[in-house]
């Protein structure tokens, strides 16, 4: 992104955000009973929507919490949701008032100002790095400064080309939302397929004892960077990072990661963090926090029981033999997790159940990346159109702005 200083094309002006918009305006309605719409932190989505909305009377949060108009821009002050890209414009509530949590700052542009443009502004990687390298406050509850974000300087444009910048980049807004959209809905698939077709009870209980044995991983000792795998919560799989050998702690041993494994990290078991591991992931290193298990392949297929390890009822299995407290007090009891049992159809129906959830776990693939690819196309073009760099047509025809 420019720099204060940097050469902006002609008629551009250098301007704080203070400048061009004013911060936490006032929000008042003429009667206590008014209906307004109020906005949860959980209400606004990392990719810049609104996604629901409540009603509540005036009176019960015209005090303790941060009140807005349509049109208006929200930006949530405190971590992850800030690192996150947690904020929204205003647009389709229930009322044209709302509110919500106290963590979110308002913005309101001036008439001079579009404010899709101020929006897009605080949407921009450099914005929320800055801001997250400025926050301040113990840690949990850190709050980027609100005279970060009021010192914060554009490039600002005349009003036409402030315009001509929205509708390109609203294009490609809603076509990352519509592919999200498609997403949501072949997740939605996947999951009552899998629901219908992966059952916990059955006329063929085995203890997962049986199906999985605690394999004798082997110690390795790294001399530099090394492959460290990881495991996300929720079933979301495995993924592997670059770990620097002086991250090891003193006399701490590692193992090495072999493939087709079932393999979970026992801090996090109660979230849904187990995998099973793929050749790709051959050679990684671990601590003993993620213990691995060889598939007993005669009784179930590997595949299967990848599925069948994102269901939730599984996860509650995990859920019942992490006992204990909130966060790291809950781990894993391996013994107890080994005595459950679970239901096993024969073999060939578990291929011809995997083969189905495969079709689409590979169709939900290609659309993330479609989608990642979508989102790094706009965020380069957003940094060109935004600092100048790159000139949009007067004749661009606009978008649809209705959401």
């Amino acid at each position: 992104m420019l720099r204060l200083g940097d050469s902006i094309p002609a008629g551009w002006r250098w301007k704080r955000l203070a400048e061009i918009a004013e911060f936490n305006p006032s929000v008042r309605c003429s009667a206590s009973n008014t209906a307004v719409s109020f906005v949860s932190m959980a209400d606004v989505s990392e990719d810049g929507d609104v996604l629901g909305a409540s009603e509540r009377s005036y009176e019960s949060v015209k005090n303790g919490f941060s009140g807005f108009h349509e049109n208006d821009v929200l930006v949530a002050k405190i971590t992850p949701c800030f690192e996150n890209g947690k904020g929204s414009l205003v647009r389709g509530l229930p009322t044209t008032v709302g509110f919500g949590s106290t963590e979110f700052l308002v913005l309101r542009a001036h008439p001079q100002v579009e404010p899709e443009f101020l929006f897009l502004h605080t949407r921009t990687k450099e914005f929320r790095s800055l801001g997250e390298a400025n926050m301040t406050g113990s840690a949990g509850q850190q709050r980027v400064h609100t005279s970060f974000i009021r010192d914060w300087t554009i490039a600002l444009p005349p009003a036409d080309e402030q315009r001509n910048i929205v509708n390109v980049l609203l294009t490609w807004h809603q076509a990352i939302k519509a592919e999200k959209a498609l997403r949501r809905r072949l997740g939605s698939m996947y999951k009552a397929v899998s629901h219908r077709l992966i059952q916990a009870r059955g006329d063929q209980m085995q203890q997962l004892g049986q199906l999985l044995v605690p394999d004798k991983m082997e110690p390795a000792k790294p001399d530099g960077p090394f492959r460290a795998l990881s495991i996300r919560s929720h079933g979301k799989g495995a993924y592997e990072r670059i770990e620097q050998l002086e991250a090891l702690e003193s006399g701490k041993t590692v193992y090495r990661v072999e493939p087709n494994r079932f393999i979970v990290n026992i801090v996090f078991a109660w979230e849904g963090a187990a995998a099973i591991t793929s050749d790709g992931d051959s050679g990684c290193l671990v601590s003993h926090r993620f213990p691995a298990f060889t598939i007993n392949e005669k009784s179930i297929d590997p595949e299967y029981l990848r599925h069948l390890i994102r269901t939730e009822w599984f996860r509650q299995l995990l859920v019942l033999a992490s006992p204990g407290g909130a966060g790291r007090n809950k781990t894993l009891n391996r013994s107890d997790l080994l005595h459950f049992e679970i239901n096993v159809p024969p073999l060939h129906r578990q291929r011809a159940i995997a083969e189905t959830l495969n079709t689409l776990d590979r169709q939900l693939f290609l659309l993330d990346r479609c989608i990642a690819g979508l989102v790094r196309q706009r965020d380069a073009l957003a940094t060109q159109l935004l600092t100048g760099r790159l000139p949009v047509p007067e004749a661009h025809t606009p978008v649809d702005r209705e959401d």
